[in-house]
């Protein structure tokens, strides 16, 4: 599947999810508002990291045009990444 294929965590997720009984993989239904933008922004570093744990700040930067306050809000408070 090459570049198309879900990363290692995805299906180690899926797999959880069907060992708790799930069988299907739509989203479920959740209250209140959508999510913002940012959970597409969350994708694409969550992305690059796993591509290359050894990523820098700079270079996510570059990639996404995004600035550094973003990355840093992104990776500690989003996706619960201590260090690069």
């Amino acid at each position: 599947f090459g570049d198309e294929a879900p990363s290692n965590r995805t299906v180690y997720n899926w797999f959880a999810e069907f060992q708790h009984g799930r069988t299907f993989l739509s989203d479920e239904f959740r209250e209140g508002r959508p999510s913002m933008s940012v959970v597409a922004t969350n994708v694409d570093v969550c992305e690059m990291i796993e591509r290359d744990q050894h990523i820098i700040y700079r270079e996510i930067q570059v990639s996404l045009g995004i600035d550094m306050k973003a990355i840093h809000t992104i990776l500690h408070d989003h996706l619960n990444i201590r260090k690069l």
